[in-house]
């Protein structure tokens, strides 16, 4: 479970790190990372195909970390018993499918996640139960009659003779 959590993780972080290298690219432009080329202008013809290539790099790792996600989120439903943790993995993976109320989509699913981790059942553990201990009475015979005596008595109840 952990283990997908991670990936989804890094592969959002791999599409975000993609799109900020690609952006300060075409900011700053490919001619001031050479020191052997003069700056010169970035081309129209340039940036559009470039802008694009950063949405399809970023919808492809947004759409694999969110698999990765929903098979975690699939993972804690089935160990905790809680359903919105399928609900919220099915909407993230939703979410990152359609670009363009996607986000929306993903926050609502990381709502309904919390949510989910909130409504987790605990297990109820009764504390462990110690028992008092029962002392044995200490029992005694009368040595005249057999009969039981119990314990402090000074008189035997069916015979009457004295206890020594």
């Amino acid at each position: 479970m952990f283990k997908n959590a991670l990936y989804g993780f890094i592969f959002g972080i791999v599409g975000a790190a993609a799109m900020i290298a690609v952006i300060l690219m075409l900011v700053l432009g490919f001619a001031t990372i050479s020191p052997y080329v003069t700056p010169s202008p970035v081309s129209s013809t340039f940036v559009v195909p470039s802008v694009f290539g950063v949405i399809i790099v970023l919808y492809v790792f947004s759409l694999i970390g969110a698999i990765f996600y929903k098979k975690s989120l699939d993972i804690l439903s089935a160990k905790s018993g809680e359903h919105l943790f399928n609900t919220a993995g099915l909407i993230l993976l939703i979410g990152a499918a359609i670009p363009v109320i996607g986000e929306l989509l993903k926050f609502v699913a990381w709502i309904l996640a919390a949510v989910g981790f909130f409504n987790i059942k605990r297990s109820t553990q009764f504390p462990a139960t110690t028992s008092a201990v029962s002392v044995p009475e200490e029992r005694s015979f009368c040595r005249y009659c057999g009969a039981q005596i119990q314990y402090g008595a000074a008189f035997c109840p069916k015979c009457g003779k004295k206890v020594d």
